[in-house]
């Protein structure tokens, strides 16, 4: 915060919306909420993107007001309906609210709309997870293996799957393959 100001009132400087959506993060990770609010608030209002959506959309979350999140990450998918960020966010979100079912329709949704995304499969496996649909989830890793063969979320979720399925042993040697 110190070393980027709040710009001054009426500045006309492209990076201020930048710097104010920063500020706001920063702000809510200090637990001041009331001024990171007004810091996104303002940078939306110098520039309504896609990035300072998401911003207050998290800031929304964070703080429990999951209409308003809701409303930010509807504006941000219509300005941006494949960017990972705002499918992300969706699918966050409705984790969030504790709907599985939901959230599991959004996850397939961002992982029809992006099938190359890392982040995209992963929350579809954890989406399976909540849902106790372990078998698709164990395509679900397998679809990611293909995808990204050295990530290191695939020794984690065989070992989750296998210790899931009562093959502790099996399990920690899944998970002792992330550390190789």
């Amino acid at each position: 915060l110190a070393e980027f100001p709040e710009p001054p009132s009426g500045t006309q400087s492209l990076i201020a919306p930048d710097i104010l959506r920063s500020r706001g993060l920063a702000l809510q990770t200090l637990g001041r909420p009331a001024e990171a609010n007004a810091a996104v608030t303002r940078s939306l209002s110098l520039r309504r993107d896609t990035r300072g959506l998401i911003a207050r959309a998290k800031l929304a979350m964070q703080q429990g007001d999951l209409a308003l999140a809701h409303d930010m990450i509807d504006e941000a998918a219509k300005l941006s309906p494949t960017n990972e960020e705002v499918l992300a966010s969706e699918v966050a979100l409705l984790f969030q609210s504790g709907d599985a079912k939901k959230t599991l329709a959004a996850a397939d949704e961002f992982v029809r709309r992006s099938p190359g995304s890392t982040i995209g499969r992963v929350m579809r496996i954890e989406a399976l997870l909540a849902l106790k649909q372990d078998a698709l989830a164990r395509d679900e890793v397998d679809a990611l293996e293909l995808q990204v063969a050295d990530s290191s979320f695939i020794p984690y979720y065989r070992g989750l799957l296998l210790a899931r399925a009562n093959d502790f042993a099996g399990a920690w040697h899944e998970i002792g393959r992330a550390h190789v």
